[in-house]
């Protein structure tokens, strides 16, 4: 704009130089002309600069190494020609703490593609700042209402775990009785006061002589936990979690839950979630990504509790504890 101010200011001096040293109607047409060109060119581009609106798009989610970008769209009134458009948009690395800036200028019905790096997993946020609608002509400007701040989350890859963990003994631990309804696993005991009757196996309390009851059964799953210890260097953190995506895939793909216990990279303290489906594992990495990892985390995660223990460091080994 200070170009644009610049400019004008020569273009007027010029015409009063010309009325004031070639005094004719001429001169005086073009210094009136050159004088009341701001003020009609404002006027001209009120009803554009009113309302013209600006957006933000963006996908939500991309995988490590896919093509990420944010898109600034301008939306102008379409029965008049749109006027400029700036802004300064901050691209703020939520997941690490790093900022960049970058500015954005459009006229008319124009998009422009910011590329957003996706080498490493993080979520990165786009906030529109000082967003300003200029006349034709550039002089005058007006604020506009900014956008709401978008975010864009890279999800780790799968990486496979060598040598490949057995995950076949994990399935269920136990059996224990179930209230009601239909199992395809039952066990047989003496029928005891307060049992139904309904459950009675009839034909083998006939051959025993005394009332045998069918009592089902159901699969008491073993506690499987993934230990998850990050650090502060997003090369070993991207190892680390998509070792922990190879693996829950794995886990879901025999059915078997399990949970991850972290340390919460704001607060330091343990937490354990519980996961049970592919949507659920994926959840708890947006989640997780969108955190500031700025606690260090101790090396160990207490785990005594669980039956199995996967623990994923941001090293290239996978622990397994039976």
């Amino acid at each position: 704009m200070v170009k644009n101010r610049l400019l004008y200011g020569i273009a007027l001096l010029s015409a009063l130089l010309f009325y004031v040293f070639y005094y004719v109607r001429t001169s005086e047409l073009i210094f009136l002309a050159v004088l009341l060109l701001p003020v009609l060119s404002l006027l001209v581009s009120l009803p554009s600069m009113l309302r013209c609106r600006q957006l933000l798009s963006r996908r939500d989610f991309v995988r490590q190494g896919e093509p990420a970008s944010v898109v600034v769209l301008s939306l102008p009134n379409r029965f008049f020609p749109s006027a400029h458009l700036r802004c300064r948009l901050e691209l703020v690395d939520l997941t690490y703490g790093a900022t960049k800036s970058v500015r954005v200028q459009l006229c008319g019905h124009q998009k422009q593609t910011l590329p957003l790096a996706s080498d490493h997993c993080r979520c990165v946020e786009a906030r529109v700042k000082r967003l300003r609608i200029y006349d034709y002509l550039g002089l005058f400007w007006l604020p506009l209402r900014k956008s709401l701040p978008t975010r864009t989350v890279i999800l780790p890859r799968p990486i496979p775990i060598r040598p490949k963990p057995d995950l076949s003994n994990l399935q269920h631990r136990s059996y224990r009785p179930k209230n009601g309804g239909f199992a395809e696993v039952h066990e047989i005991r003496p029928f005891r006061e307060g049992d139904n009757l309904r459950d009675v196996h009839w034909k083998l309390s006939a051959k025993v002589d005394d009332l045998m009851l069918r009592e089902a059964m159901q699969p008491e799953d073993s506690l499987v936990l993934i230990a998850l210890t990050l650090c502060q260097e997003p090369a070993k953190n991207d190892g680390a979690l998509g070792r922990l995506v190879w693996l829950g895939e794995r886990l879901l793909e025999e059915e078997i839950p399990f949970s991850i216990r972290f340390f919460h990279p704001e607060t330091g303290e343990i937490q354990t979630t519980a996961i049970a489906s592919a949507d659920a594992l994926q959840d708890f990495l947006v989640g997780l990504l969108q955190l500031r990892w700025q606690v260090t985390p101790l090396d160990a995660v207490p785990c005594a509790d669980a039956d199995t223990v996967f623990v994923v460091r941001a090293q290239p080994e996978v622990e397994h504890e039976a």
